[in-house]
């Protein structure tokens, strides 16, 4: 790790800081997460980090790649070089918020779909072969990102997105005390918070309406200053329609999404049937400017 320095941080996780570096070399800026303690006596630490490294090799688009894995046995740390971003989904809502102005809907339609063909990925990845941190064979089982929101949607300079920071497998009130960052239950299925036996792609489903309906909102569809407020009205299963300017299609979607059954939640095969997604798709590839990027201007 000598041919990077360190900028600034950028993010602070369960398990340790995220830095923004530059390449001292070529002068390119990357995003590392420093993870320390690896052989801490517990053994959590390694678990969390084992199932974290089998999102590492995994190659797509609208995910963010993993540049280089770095273990220091002699300071027992371990280094995740990633792509770096500098604006994510949450820089853009925030934007929005203070000036008051909403998202165009082809913006959201774009984000919605990027976000199901990343999901499409991660949710089919099964059986495929990583490395762990000794450097062993593992072999991936089902995965779920389980850590959506707008805070982990990068987008790139052309105005893409891409996914970063999955959650690991690990109980939902512990994984929010370790990381400090309450925002993420505004984005969470309420049954991850009745039983672990509930970890399924409907999760993942429940997120991106949260995401979509955020954008539209400009808002989160179940806010409150304390967990047990949120997790009563997303119980109820009530919140505001989005604004009345934005498709009845769109509405109907979101709405899907933010069933409190996870049984009737729609998967995300279905939600990227839809006609509008379709659409979405062929005009993403067909050009090289999308809504998104007109905002980054």
């Amino acid at each position: 790790m000598d041919c990077y320095e360190r900028v600034s941080v950028i993010g602070k996780g369960p398990l340790g800081l995220t830095y923004k570096m530059r390449n001292k070399g070529t002068n390119e800026l990357v995003a590392c997460r420093i993870i320390d303690r690896v052989d801490e006596p517990s053994g959590q630490v390694r678990t969390i980090l084992e199932e974290t490294i089998v999102f590492a090799p995994l190659a797509h688009p609208h995910i963010a790649g993993c540049l280089s894995l770095h273990h220091d046995r002699a300071k027992d740390m371990f280094y995740f070089v990633q792509e770096y971003f500098p604006c994510t989904l949450h820089d853009l809502l925030i934007k929005h918020q203070h000036s008051g102005t909403y998202f165009s809907e082809d913006a959201i339609w774009e984000v919605l779909t990027q976000m199901l063909l990343a999901l499409t990925f991660l949710h089919s990845s099964e059986g495929k072969s990583v490395k762990n941190c000794n450097y062993e064979p593992l072999i991936v089982h089902r995965l779920i990102h389980s850590n959506l929101k707008p805070s982990n949607v990068m987008i790139t300079p052309d105005g893409r997105i891409k996914l970063v920071d999955n959650r690991i497998r690990q109980p939902i009130r512990a994984y929010l005390e370790r990381c400090g960052d309450m925002s993420l239950h505004y984005y969470t299925a309420p049954e991850l918070y009745d039983s672990e036996d509930k970890w399924t792609e409907a999760i993942d489903v429940w997120s991106v309406g949260c995401i979509a309906y955020h954008m539209a909102a400009l808002k989160p569809p179940f806010q409150a200053a304390m967990l047990d407020q949120v997790l009563a009205q997303q119980r109820a299963g009530t919140c505001a329609s989005i604004p009345s300017h934005y498709s009845c299609d769109l509405q109907k979607l979101i709405s899907s999404m933010l069933t409190v059954d996870c049984a009737s939640r729609p998967s995300i095969s279905s939600l990227s049937s839809h006609p509008h997604i379709h659409l979405t798709m062929d005009r993403l590839s067909s050009s090289s400017r999308t809504s998104l990027a007109v905002l980054l201007t």
